[in-house]
């Protein structure tokens, strides 16, 4: 009896020093997005409906993709990880309308084709049998790009 008290209260204890880890790690994380202004100063892109609608598709498709790598590297299954990525790589760019192309400002072109170029290579990272971490951090950054790029404009129609 006193040895199965002394096993519980071990695993009692031990679960309770890792969730005041997991807690004091979560507390450690700083947000990297800052509160909405109530003004919203971001450059505005003016685009035909049809363009808005095209740039929002592509990014929803991004953030699918974004998912399903990551849902791919819970399951181990790096096979999705690796279609899901390439899916969002260059070839997703190629279609794009010339006409709304041209309405964008470079540095939103620019940012936008490295995001495409880094699904690329997270896919072609895992070819390369890179590990989860690497994958991550690639994925990390790519998402870092995501994130500056939506603090910086918005996309609006006439």
């Amino acid at each position: 009896m006193q040895r199965a008290y002394l096993i519980s209260s071990g695993v009692i204890g031990c679960f309770f020093c890792l969730m005041l880890q997991v807690l004091s790690a979560a507390a450690e994380v700083k947000p990297s997005v800052q509160p909405p202004n109530e003004k919203d100063d971001r450059t505005e892109i003016l685009l035909p409906a049809s363009g808005q609608i095209l740039i929002l598709r592509e990014m929803r498709q991004m953030l699918m993709a974004t998912q399903a790598v990551i849902t791919g590297l819970s399951l181990d299954d790096m096979s999705l990880v690796e279609r899901s990525a390439r899916s969002a790589g260059v070839s997703m760019a190629a279609d794009i309308d010339p006409a709304v192309r041209e309405k964008l400002p470079q540095t939103f072109r620019g940012i936008g084709m490295s995001v495409h170029r880094d699904f690329d290579a997270l896919a072609d990272g895992i070819v390369e049998r890179e590990t989860v971490q690497q994958i991550l951090t690639r994925l990390s950054s790519l998402m870092s790009r995501c994130i500056t790029c939506h603090e910086n404009y918005r996309l609006s129609s006439r």
